[in-house]
């Protein structure tokens, strides 16, 4: 594979880590818990707590969640640690 043709560019600012602005994770206390406007689906449900986790687990110290369908069919988020 040749390189010849890819440029190199000098003095490109990295971007600022993406935050989890979605959510109001930051601002919850252990206990603390939301509804998401979202109704329950697997997919639904699979991309929130990928979101929601991922972003606990870069926290320093982590922060821990926890999701479950609710009775309506709906998602809560709870902060568990």
């Amino acid at each position: 594979m040749k390189y010849e043709r890819i440029k190199i560019d000098k003095d490109v600012p990295l971007p600022v880590k993406m935050t989890c602005n979605k959510y109001p994770l930051r601002e919850m206390e252990v206990g603390d818990s939301f509804l998401h406007p979202l109704p329950y689906s697997r997919e639904a449900m699979t991309k929130i707590s990928n979101s929601v986790r991922g972003w606990g687990y870069l926290q320093k110290p982590q922060i821990k969640f926890a999701l479950r369908k609710t009775r309506d069919n709906n998602i809560r988020i709870w902060r568990i640690e």
